[in-house]
């Protein structure tokens, strides 16, 4: 076969409905040119169909940080982290997009530095075994400013952690963890993990395993173990029993009896179904 020059051109256009702007639709193009070429009519078109598979995956890159751009404009609750060059949603933002987004934004940051104040108060002391007022810790500051000013009325101190693990103690492992998960795309910060000692422990069934914990203000079952066996999948760590904490002011002692599962996937599945329906509707 005599050489030749060849010159191999792929394009892709879409439209992206779900995109920032009613008539976006990104143009992708590849163009190569390959000098004293011997290439058969096939090598030519298998090389357009590689050229056309780049192009197209630009494409769906760019259609994935459009409809991102737009939730985050639009449903200022819904959280994304970036892993490997993908934009992943967070484990809370798929399971409760929808009941964040009718809560008055200002409330919703309120009730959000609350917590955020008491994973503050766990983290120092998982790290450093000492137990801070708000005001000591540097990055709750912030937060004690938006209670301040809000017109709920919260107290940066809400609950008691460290009455709860008196009771029930905990040999904590680390804290603060931010996991992803790229198979089923999306992403997660959970509380603490480690190891639940003690009798109290032993009277709720609870086994001195590897065990994933998380604080919350208020309990919703079905909601928080769903967000736990999320995160289990997504670290790849074997843990044996996911558990939630109540640590709030709902009674004297400041916490409630922890909520136990030794079934992450039973829950998991539940998961799944949330973020099918999540990429339905938000298209990523």
């Amino acid at each position: 076969m005599s050489k030749r020059t060849v010159e191999i051109v792929s394009s892709f256009s879409g439209k992206i409905s779900k995109g920032n702007y009613e008539n976006e639709a990104p143009f992708f193009s590849l163009k190569e040119i390959i000098e004293d070429a011997t290439l058969t009519d096939e090598e030519i078109s298998k090389r357009q169909s590689e050229l056309l598979a780049i192009c197209y995956s630009k494409f769906k890159e760019a259609e994935t940080n459009t409809i991102v751009e737009r939730l985050k404009q639009k449903y200022q609750s819904i959280r994304f982290r970036e892993y490997n060059g993908k934009q992943l949603p967070s484990v809370t933002s798929i399971i409760g997009w929808d009941t964040d987004f009718f809560m008055p934004a200002d409330e919703l940051a309120q009730y959000a530095s609350q917590g955020t104040i008491n994973h503050l108060i766990l983290n120092e002391y998982v790290k450093n075994k000492a137990w801070l007022e708000p005001k000591q810790i540097p990055e709750a500051h912030k937060h004690i400013a938006i209670l301040n000013k809000g017109n709920l009325n919260l107290s940066p101190f809400s609950g008691n952690i460290q009455a709860f693990l008196e009771k029930y103690p905990i040999e904590f492992i680390s804290c603060s963890t931010v996991v992803f998960n790229a198979e089923d795309e999306y992403s997660g910060e959970f509380d603490c993990d480690g190891i639940p000692k003690g009798k109290e422990w032993e009277k709720l069934g609870v086994d001195p395993v590897l065990t994933l914990f998380d604080l919350k203000r208020s309990v919703d079952k079905i909601k928080n173990l769903k967000q736990l066996a999320a995160y289990v999948k997504a670290s790849k760590k074997d843990y044996k029993q996911i558990v939630v904490i109540p640590v709030n002011d709902k009674t004297q002692q400041g916490f409630s009896k922890p909520t136990v599962s030794k079934d992450p996937d039973a829950y998991y599945t539940m998961f799944l179904q949330d973020r099918k329906e999540f990429k339905e509707k938000f298209g990523i």
